[in-house]
């Protein structure tokens, strides 16, 4: 099965995805790309926009003896989620000589390099030159997953509590849910957990008091105004709310993560799970 790829015209843009890691079939409609597990679950991804070479220049301070990390402050939060992930594009387009990783927060950009390649002033000097001023638009693609959920109460055991906390039935909890389109902020606590904005203020319960000490792989989790998926069984403070069958980092995989920072994500209900992620608490 050929590798496929959103239409891209950046080199190094990271974007690229080995669909047949992920799916046992694929199939591409007019532009969007729909495939399936052997369950039938439906996946879409869309090119459906890009962004433009941040007019604003970050400040650029050390983060230890060969890492810079990259600060952007904003007045409103989706401009500010907006700056990270376009200087994120641009490096990674740039292609930069002794760059070993860039790695993007909620605020910042952390760029690791090879102190025998390149010195702390010469990789402060090429990203400066490189996030200059320019407002040109770079043609990247938004990715758009669309992630199978199932909210079966043996699945979410919170999903009653926030739906209390929200003031409306746990059907229509549901249905805000696969209405939304998440943005993924950042990737982190655990390989592969996607940190999601676009909550619904109403659903933004405060995170659980006393933590779990186990949390099931797959569980789709809010707290603190986010959406969350633990990608491995490990202690979580986020209320579980629904679970998903999708492995979201397998280091068998080229890409071992499904999800990278400004990937849009949109979740979608399942009656039930299948075996790989279990059905049990």
């Amino acid at each position: 099965m050929p590798e496929l790829c959103t239409t891209c015209s950046l080199a190094g843009c990271g974007l690229r995805v080995g669909l047949s890691k992920y799916f046992g079939k694929e199939a591409v409609f007019g532009g969007v790309l729909t495939a399936g597990d052997a369950d039938g679950v439906r996946w879409q991804m869309h090119a459906t926009g890009s962004f433009g070479t941040p007019t604003s220049q970050p400040e650029i301070s050390a983060l230890g003896d060969s890492s810079l990390l990259l600060s952007w402050t904003a007045d409103d939060d989706r401009e500010l989620a907006a700056l990270v992930c376009r200087g994120m594009q641009c490096l990674r387009a740039a292609g930069i000589p002794g760059v070993t990783g860039i790695v993007p927060g909620f605020a910042s950009l952390a760029v690791h390099f090879d102190l025998v390649r390149v010195s702390v002033s010469q990789m402060q000097r090429v990203i400066s030159e490189q996030l200059g001023g320019t407002s040109s638009v770079i043609p990247v693609p938004v990715r758009r997953i669309r992630i199978p959920v199932c909210f079966d109460a043996s699945v979410s055991p919170d999903l009653g509590e926030v739906s209390q906390f929200a003031g409306r039935s746990v059907r229509q909890c549901v249905d805000l849910l696969c209405r939304t389109v998440f943005s993924v902020r950042m990737i982190g606590f655990s390989p592969g957990f996607p940190y999601l904005t676009g909550l619904p203020e109403c659903l933004a319960i405060p995170r659980r008091s006393t933590p779990r000490v186990k949390v099931p792989a797959g569980s789709l989790a809010v707290g603190g105004g986010q959406a969350g998926i633990y990608p491995e069984e490990s202690p979580g403070g986020w209320h579980l709310i629904g679970r998903t069958n999708v492995k979201l980092f397998d280091v068998k995989r080229d890409v071992p993560c499904l999800l990278e920072p400004g990937d849009e994500v949109q979740l979608f209900e399942i009656a039930t799970l299948t075996p790989e992620c279990g059905n049990h608490l």
